[in-house]
């Protein structure tokens, strides 16, 4: 049951944000202890700025300068900020300045970044390098 599950959180870690919450609605409806357990298995861009401090210094060691300003392209002030927030100064002000400048870098580019930042994210936490933040639902919301 494990292996599907873990298979299942894989494929809806693929889709897009708006197709992953219809599925996970849909599993939550017919299988309501497996959805629990795959939620726990599933990240998304979005959820970067809920990893800790250290899975994110973890991550941004990991990825090249390019990578992180590509995924960015596009997020607001207070994500970046947050998500950058355990990044080496030296790294974090290249990265800043590099998003500072205009660019007209096509939204699949960086769909593509992104999917590739959750991907080293979900391959550190099945090695035990980080943890995933806590996907339970409060009150019908994701926390």
């Amino acid at each position: 049951a494990d292996e599907a599950r873990a298979r299942i959180a894989d494929i809806i870690n693929g889709l897009e944000p708006a197709e992953a919450d219809d599925v996970m609605k849909a599993l939550e409806a017919a299988r309501p202890h497996d959805a629990k357990a795959v939620r726990s298995l599933l990240f998304s861009f979005l959820d970067l700025p809920r990893l800790s401090q250290r899975g994110r210094a973890l991550l941004f060691d990991k990825l090249s300068s390019d990578l992180v300003v590509l995924a960015l392209r596009g997020t607001d002030a207070e994500f970046r900020e947050s998500a950058l927030s355990a990044m080496a100064a030296r790294s974090r002000r290249l990265v800043e300045s590099e998003l500072a400048a205009p660019s007209a870098t096509p939204p699949a580019e960086i769909a593509k970044a992104r999917k590739e930042v959750v991907k080293i994210v979900l391959g550190l936490a099945q090695r035990g390098e980080l943890e995933l933040p806590s996907n339970e639902i409060h009150d019908g919301m994701a926390a």
